[in-house]
């Protein structure tokens, strides 16, 4: 499926993995781009200044885990993180955003997070129900 590629997150259509500095032009291409705000809410412009400081506080964060998504063919097409992680009461938030427009209503955000088991060999969230993270599983809707 996506040999040679060392990966967190894997499905059929796409994988998930850390997010790293070189991917900081297409997050600002998305965070700048207006029809994508309006789904977001950011109102103001984002420098690449702005942009690598939100990426070292992402980094920084324990409570938060952000992964790039990629198609088969490694093309950078959005990001999701678990946010929010609340290890002791087993709880945790959701957020994605497909940046490139000709993947919308594509159900790549689905794929991304029901086809692929997070954390290989570890426990993670799954939306929809389940424990897979020691997290609860969170109910549709």
């Amino acid at each position: 499926m996506f040999k040679g590629k060392s990966s967190i997150i894997e499905g059929k259509r796409v994988r998930m993995r850390p997010i790293e500095k070189k991917d900081l032009e297409k997050t600002l291409k998305w965070a700048n781009d207006p029809e994508i705000a309006y789904y977001t809410g950011y109102i103001f412009p984002v420098s690449m200044e702005m942009e690598v400081k939100w990426y070292e506080r992402i980094l920084a964060e324990e409570s938060r885990k952000t992964f790039i998504i990629e198609n088969k063919e490694s093309v950078v097409i959005g990001l999701t993180a678990i946010l929010n992680i609340d290890w002791k009461n087993r709880k945790a938030e959701l957020s994605m955003l497909i940046g490139e427009k000709e993947y919308w209503g594509k159900g790549v955000s689905v794929c991304s997070t029901c086809d692929a088991p997070f954390f290989k060999d570890k426990e993670v969230i799954v939306v929809g129900g389940g424990s897979h993270l020691g997290l609860r599983g969170l109910p549709p809707g």
